[in-house]
């Protein structure tokens, strides 16, 4: 507090700030940025160069070694697989799940709603972010839903896709829920929220380029805090699309490029070692 205050002082003593905007600093509670992989926007990416990087450095060469480290990740379309995917997960689940209910309730569990704090809270909370939310009160219309320091009131038009008729249908008091910021207002504390659910369904997304074989996007799950694809068993074939376009080039023939390997056979899912055959028989038997 007192290094911000210092901060803001120098900052309107030499003009670049005005007397009303330093009182309304200072008044301003500190927000304290807890650890959120969220804010990345390539959680996965980032955690497999971590992994690959500890074949040759210690944790604290990576950590505090000051490391420059290049890598062929597209930021834009990062973004927009990292997009794309939540969307399509949200929708699915939406439509064939629909609301699962309430992560808890913690009155059910004999807490109070004054002292309750989630783990959550302790984050600087930005445009888009998922939060948990506690319900302090719900009605038919609207239910007010403390985050934090912050308060958002929901309305039918908030959770719609629940298809529920009535706000207290869906939140009771003392419910603790997902919710995804949609306004943050940090001088009046208010957020604009919509009801959101983690979907059961998962999915995965790997963008490569085909000419080098370069990662442009890799996104593991919905969410790295609690969903990891990336380290998991995959079913036979579910990769073929990013490796087998990978040889393919102008200065190799198809059918005389040979590839030897698992042949695991579609209808009787039979799988043996076979000797060198053309790519394309191997793309077509899902050729691993």
């Amino acid at each position: 507090m007192f290094r911000r205050k210092f901060v803001l002082s120098e900052m309107l003593e030499n003009g670049f700030i005005n007397q009303q905007e330093y009182d309304t600093a200072v008044e301003m509670p500190l927000d304290v940025i807890g650890r959120d992989d969220q804010q990345s926007p390539a959680p996965y990416f980032v955690e497999w160069i971590r992994q690959g990087l500890t074949r040759d450095y210690s944790n604290e060469e990576i950590w505090e070694g000051g490391l420059q480290i290049y890598t062929t990740l597209d930021m834009g379309i990062q973004k927009e697989a990292q997009r794309a995917l939540r969307k399509g997960l949200i929708d699915y689940d939406r439509k064939n799940r629909g609301w699962a209910g309430p992560v808890g309730n913690i009155l059910d569990e004999g807490l109070s709603l004054e002292e309750y704090k989630h783990p959550d809270w302790s984050k600087l909370f930005y445009k888009d972010q998922m939060i948990h939310g506690l319900v302090l009160q719900s009605s038919n219309a609207a239910a007010e839903v403390r985050l934090g320091s912050y308060t958002a009131n929901l309305t039918l038009a908030d959770m719609a896709w629940t298809k529920s008729d009535r706000v207290n249908e869906v939140l009771k008091s003392g419910d603790v829920a997902l919710f995804t910021l949609r306004e943050v207002d940090r001088a009046s504390r208010i957020i604009k929220a919509d009801l959101v659910q983690i979907p059961e369904v998962q999915g995965s997304i790997i963008v490569l380029d085909n000419k080098t074989g370069a990662i442009r996007a890799m996104v593991g799950g919905f969410d790295f805090t609690s969903v990891n694809l990336t380290g998991r068993p995959r079913p036979s074939g579910s990769r073929d699309p990013f490796l087998n376009p990978l040889p393919i080039s102008p200065r190799w023939k198809q059918a005389s490029l040979p590839t030897t390997g698992f042949l695991t056979s579609r209808s009787s899912l039979k799988t043996e070692w076979v000797d060198p055959i053309p790519l394309p028989i191997g793309m077509i038997n899902t050729r691993d």
